[in-house]
């Protein structure tokens, strides 16, 4: 794989980082995979915080035929490396940037509606309550593009130390119990990972972006609103295997009112790299799955919307995931992070 002098890396990056001196540190994979033909999207994403042994998973998988099904577990480890089995989601390197295997055999859970396209967390629905599915995940993640690398940035540092982007190719299978078994072939997705002191009451608000198209480019994309407004973003759009950085980002998002947090609904993304690239995208939100840290000090809840979002534009059809991040007054409700 060849990178561009604009997101050069080490191959070791792609690899667990020593953990700097603070329980906060933590280290984090996210990958995505969609298939427009079936309409079939789903995630599975894990972190480790090595001063305290903990590490969890969350996995959501959106089905036209079944809904939202999301599965969120904690574990254990003992030694930071490379053998990534987090409550039975296990994910391994066999070559830094071009594959990873990803493997899941267990149950997630068919989350009830909590109103529009909003669905419970997973973690929420009281065990009296669940429609355990059982599902058995296998593929193998291959990179397409070069990484996109975010650049040192002061205002991130409360959000992480090192980050990248990358758009991958899937291959594997799907089972779904009362559905059966679907190959995985070519199902495009981004990946990401991130390292470092992960404070996410240190922010405002974040926006981020995932989305793979028909012709591309495709996209990612993290912006972060600090005290006073101020807003920090990067990002890259993607032709082919080059990551070229983003230049401008504008959005025009829908809202419904909400008790808690309002509900996003529709989002137009007009996005330019520096190069003069440009892809528009009308995004309709097909379902969201919040996921709730409270902050033990303020009592303020982060509220974090993570929306999977059907996308028709420039660049074609597109499936991808947007995070629309902020925060909601105290609740009743207390929930913890790994």
């Amino acid at each position: 794989m060849t990178h561009s002098e604009a997101t050069l890396i080490e191959l070791s990056d792609d690899l667990v980082h020593p953990a700097e001196p603070n329980r906060n540190w933590r280290e984090s994979y996210h990958f995505s995979f969609s298939d427009l033909a079936s309409g079939i999207f789903g995630y599975a994403t894990f972190g480790k915080r090595p001063h305290t042994g903990r590490s969890g998973f969350l996995i959501t998988l959106s089905h036209p035929k079944i809904g939202m099904l999301v599965g969120q577990d904690i574990d254990r480890f003992d030694s930071h490396d490379d053998q990534h089995d987090v409550a039975g989601l296990r994910v391994n390197c066999i070559r830094p940037f071009d594959e990873w295997r990803v493997r899941f055999d267990g149950y997630l859970t068919q989350v009830p509606p909590l109103g529009g396209v909003r669905y419970e967390e997973a973690r929420a629905v009281p065990a009296s309550e669940r429609v355990q599915i059982a599902v058995s995940l296998d593929f193998t993640w291959t990179g397409v593009s070069e990484p996109f690398v975010y650049k040192p940035e002061k205002d991130f540092r409360p959000l992480f130390g090192g980050r990248y982007e990358q758009v991958g190719s899937s291959e594997g299978s799907l089972a779904i119990d009362g559905l059966g078994s679907v190959a995985i072939a070519g199902w495009q997705g981004v990946r990401d990972h991130a390292w470092g002191v992960r404070d996410w009451h240190a922010v405002v608000a974040w926006r981020w972006i995932s989305g793979t198209f028909e012709q591309g480019p495709h996209i990612s994309m993290l912006q972060a609103t600090l005290g006073g407004g101020r807003t920090v973003r990067q990002g890259a759009l993607y032709w082919g295997r080059r990551a070229v950085p983003l230049k401008s980002y504008s959005e025009v998002l829908v809202e419904e009112a909400s008790p808690d947090k309002p509900i996003p609904t529709s989002i137009d993304i007009v996005a330019r790299d520096v190069e003069g690239g440009e892809l528009r995208a009308s995004g309709r939100v097909r379902g969201i799955v919040p996921i709730r840290f409270t902050d033990s000090d303020s009592g303020s809840v982060s509220w974090n919307d993570r929306s999977i979002v059907d996308f028709d534009g420039s660049a074609g059809r597109g499936l991808g995931e947007v995070e629309f991040m902020s925060f909601v007054p105290k609740t009743n409700q207390t929930v913890t992070s790994v």
